[in-house]
């Protein structure tokens, strides 16, 4: 079957074609030809997909030398053969310097197929070649690109001892400040690059892993040119020729972030064991000082107790008052503590925490206050702003390592716009100012403080989210917080809260003496504390009502079901093993749709509960309480 082939004839006699185009079918091809006989025709017929050239050496106005300089000048690969008698040795030799593929005498046409084939495999092997050229040009730009994009270092250096780059991505300049020229011309070594404390680790792992024959994964730190200390993540492994070790290559990529988040999340994780073992004491703490202050006020109400049994009583019920205190001051630290709006004096919040504070911050730092006289008051829940004034302290503390004065000024400040890192505060309001001698702090920090898990601590000595908490407990309240600071001239956080209506003065009547408030009614009390559920209904049992005991849920349940009489109250504590306070009073409520709901508790963590009482819709006795307190709460469950 006859090869189809594309030809141009570059020759004037039509002779001459003719006796080519035989010649070529004689071969076994198909020729589909066309004919130039001078240069116009030629540039004519060059873009018609030419599979070869059949050419005079000599035309009267055309050659040989001129068609392949048009051939190279259009950047053409077609094969150009030469079919001449009147070409001498010297011009062949030349004509296969510009270019020809072959030069044949018409004598000898014989030798045309395969002048042909040799000339169309020729080209065929430059289109190959030149296709291959390409595809790995393009390669090593897609190569390069991924390298230069890639977030880390791509690297190769020699072995031990010199550890030198051979080569680095242009990705080395993020992670540690030198070029890759820098690391190529020895300025640092692959060991150099490690931090001290790190590089023998990881050597030794590297050489391990070179040694064994297998891929090398580290984590660890190195320094950068400017001294940075990084986090970096490493997958390496050693190159060979033969049984030769030649080179080490790898990728390291940035993990300094996620080493941060990662520290940061174990402190918060520390944070959260330690709140909730402070609110689980506190929690059993205020157990027991409901026994103590109960127990205390019904002795002193007795009228033949005497002196000096009474003034000891009262020396009692007041420890039992301060103890109080700190377990409120635990339960605020745990973030366990129901949030209850009052009206606070800050200097009386201030003082009565100053004693812990001078614990806080230890012997080195001296700790002043300047309290206003006749201070607003602010509405707050007293917890969350004792939290505000600890988590400052803190940090001013480990902004003073060696020592200095910290200073808590209140004062009243007149209704004025400021600009701060809250609201507007437009009204009077009542501020705060908690100043330390510190290390202070520049502007780029200063802007970011209030950033959750943000720290200027050491790193792991921090959680971040200390200012977080006092920015949110500001704002939510509709306060505002301002820091000042500068290097080397110490921190002032100023924060100023809404200052309430002034209450109109009465005039202080006697101080009535404490009278229970008492009823008939039937109440199934609920509690898991043995001795708290008897004082409870000790209490309760002088002051007429008729009591029903449960010590879990379970049992409960079975009293309700089997109690023949009413039961008008439940009285029950929130936290309890087995079936919680809530989800008792649901079930009791189904099957005594009248009963009315008390709860008791020292802390919840139920959010749902919150809401209710924050919003007034749950009635609610917090732990520890007195004999009094009890019995109004509870009397005014029954009537509401």
């Amino acid at each position: 079957m006859a090869t189809p082939i594309n030809v141009l004839l570059v020759h004037e006699r039509i002779g001459d074609v003719e006796h080519l185009i035989g010649a070529l079918e004689r071969a076994g091809f198909e020729p589909h030809w066309d004919r130039a006989a001078n240069e116009s025709e030629y540039c004519t017929h060059l873009d018609e997909g030419l599979d070869v050239i059949l050419s005079e050496y000599t035309l009267s106005h055309f050659n040989a030398i001129r068609a392949i300089e048009l051939l190279h000048e259009r950047g053409m690969d077609v094969p150009f053969i030469i079919v001449s008698s009147s070409i001498g040795e010297e011009e062949a030799v030349e004509c296969m310097k510009n270019g020809a593929s072959d030069c044949l005498p018409k004598e000898r046409l014989g030798r045309l197929a395969t002048a042909i084939t040799h000339a169309l495999d020729q080209k065929r092997l430059r289109d190959d070649m030149r296709y291959a050229e390409e595809a790995l040009l393009e390669s090593q730009r897609n190569i390069s690109t991924l390298m230069s994009n890639l977030p880390g270092m791509a690297y190769r250096c020699l072995p031990e001892p010199n550890w030198a780059f051979t080569y680095a991505s242009e990705g080395c300049f993020s992670l540690t400040g030198y070029r890759p020229a820098e690391f190529i011309q020895d300025r640092v070594s692959y060991a150099q690059l490690i931090h001290p404390d790190d590089a023998e680790s990881v050597l030794n792992e590297v050489r391990t892993s070179i040694k064994r024959r297998n891929s090398f994964e580290l984590v660890y730190r190195i320094r950068t040119a400017t001294g940075e200390e990084k986090w970096v993540w490493e997958r390496g492994r050693g190159v060979f020729s033969v049984e030769k070790q030649v080179q080490v290559e790898g990728f390291v990529t940035d993990i300094t972030q996620r080493k941060r988040l990662e520290e940061q999340l174990r402190q918060a994780a520390k944070m959260e064991a330690v709140g909730q073992l402070a609110g689980g004491v506190a929690h059993d703490f205020n157990n027991l000082l409901t026994i103590i202050s109960t127990y205390s006020q019904m002795l002193l109400l007795r009228s033949e107790l005497g002196e000096p049994s009474r003034s000891y009583i009262e020396e009692i019920r007041t420890a039992g008052q301060r103890a109080a205190s700190l377990t409120h001051q635990l339960l605020a630290f745990s973030r366990q503590e129901i949030i209850q709006m009052k009206e606070v004096d800050l200097n009386d919040l201030v003082t009565n925490l100053v004693k812990m504070l001078h614990r806080l911050i230890g012997e080195n730092i001296h700790l002043a206050t300047s309290l206003a006289p006749s201070l607003g008051l602010v509405r707050m829940d007293p917890g969350q702003l004792e939290q505000v004034i600890v988590n400052l302290v803190v940090n001013a503390r480990d902004a003073m390592p060696e020592g200095g004065t910290l200073t808590i000024e209140t004062s009243n400040v007149p209704g004025r716009p400021t600009e701060s890192h809250g609201l507007h505060q437009p009204k009077p309001a009542v501020q705060f100012l908690i100043r330390d001698t510190g290390q202070g702090m520049d502007a780029k920090t200063r802007s970011r403080i209030f950033e959750p898990f943000f720290t200027t601590k050491e790193h792991g000595k921090g959680t971040g989210l200390g200012l977080a908490t006092v920015y949110g407990i500001i704002s939510q309240s509709e306060g505002t917080i301002d820091v000042e600071s500068s290097p080397g001239h110490g921190t002032t956080f100023r924060i100023q809260l809404p200052r309430i209506e002034e209450a109109v003065e009465v005039e202080q009547a006697p101080i009535a003496p404490v009278v229970l408030a008492g009823g008939t009614e039937t109440i199934l009390v609920v509690e898991d504390e043995l001795v708290l559920r008897r004082v409870i209904r000790t209490v309760l049992t002088s002051c007429g009502y008729q009591i029903l005991e449960a010590a879990n849920g379970g049992q409960a349940q079975q009293l309700c079901k089997s109690h023949t009489g009413p039961i008008h109250l439940l009285l029950t504590d929130l936290v309890m093993p087995g079936i919680n306070g809530q989800t008792l009073a649901t079930q009791v409520v189904a099957l005594r749709p009248s009963i009315k709901v008390l709860f008791m508790s020292g802390y919840s963590d139920d959010i749902v509960f919150r809401h209710g009482v924050k919003e007034g819709r749950t009635a609610f006795l917090r732990k520890p309480f007195t004999a009094d307190t009890l019995t109004d709460t509870v009397r005014q469950a029954l009537t509401t």
